[in-house]
């Protein structure tokens, strides 16, 4: 069914695109019309009650409500912004994931203002080197609003469709016989004890991470993606002050990085991945 989406006029923000997308990724469809109009004929429209059975206010028109398809949060403080009251209503099953985090970001932001950011030493370069492209990007919106949706929409499908892997990753993770964890010379190692199923490959690197933090694991002994004879040694932010594999000698070596920090070889045996991180850690070669 054809349905329309309101959004406020003037300047336009990433909140509101956002809310466009996801909306757009619900219904399955493009709107049949994007209207921007100003904040205060939309609270009038909605005060009327001049907003049809498939009309959507997104980000304006003082009330939410999504039994009528009305989502802004300006009337209230105590209101997420409206990408995170969308996200929420229609896709409960993105709670817990990067893109409901980011977008709770987004929500923050849009509520408190940039002074919420932990970055005050890099600001001013962070806010050149990013908002440039950003503007350029909402400018579009204001302009083409239905072609940035439609953009939009397809990333952010994207994006979901990739949440769904990274559980399928986690759960392949979980099983101890894949994955585990092993103390070399004084150094936490994630070890995987198999090869990732190829469809898994990229979305267990996405997860990994998750678990080197929550462990502070200085190593990762895993597969390459290309050579299936050739085993990667990694070291991670923990490690950065007391690996270098530089100062390991493997047997049949592919590739070490000039800083150390990564290594690609063929295993002369089972274990001589240990006798690697010992050495790197600081044992004798």
């Amino acid at each position: 069914m054809a349905y329309h989406i309101i959004i406020h006029g003037g300047k336009a923000h990433i909140d509101e695109l956002l809310a466009s997308a996801l909306l757009r990724l619900h219904k399955g469809e493009a709107p049949a019309t994007v209207e921007r109009l100003f904040s205060d004929e939309a609270a009038r429209r909605v005060r009327e009650g001049e907003t049809g059975e498939e009309t959507y206010f997104l980000d304006c028109g003082l009330a939410y409500d999504p039994s009528r398809n009305l989502f802004d949060h300006h009337q209230s403080r105590d209101l997420d912004s409206t990408a995170l009251l969308v996200l929420d209503h229609f896709f409960p099953d993105q709670r817990g994931t990067e893109l409901h985090d980011y977008i709770r970001l987004v929500s923050r932001v849009d509520n408190e203002g940039p002074k919420i950011l932990n970055d005050f030493d890099f600001l001013d370069e962070s806010r050149f080197y990013f908002t440039v492209s950003h503007k350029l990007l909402l400018k579009a919106f204001e302009k083409e609003p239905a072609v940035v949706i439609e953009l939009f929409a397809s990333s952010l499908e994207d994006s979901m469709a990739f949440e769904k892997q990274k559980a399928l990753a986690r759960e392949w993770i979980e099983d101890e016989s894949n994955v585990s964890l092993k103390m070399v010379h004084g150094c936490l190692v994630l070890r995987f004890n198999k090869r990732p199923p190829e469809d898994l490959i990229v979305p267990i690197r996405a997860v990994d991470d998750e678990l080197v933090d929550k462990h502070k694991v200085e190593v990762v002994y895993s597969f390459d993606d290309r050579d299936e004879r050739v085993r990667t040694l990694f070291r991670t932010f923990h490690g950065h002050e007391k690996v270098d594999f530089t100062k390991s000698a493997p047997r049949e070596l592919q590739f070490c990085h000039q800083s150390g920090f990564l290594m690609k070889f063929i295993p002369a045996s089972e274990e001589e991945w240990k006798t690697l991180v010992e050495q790197s850690a600081g044992g004798a070669p």
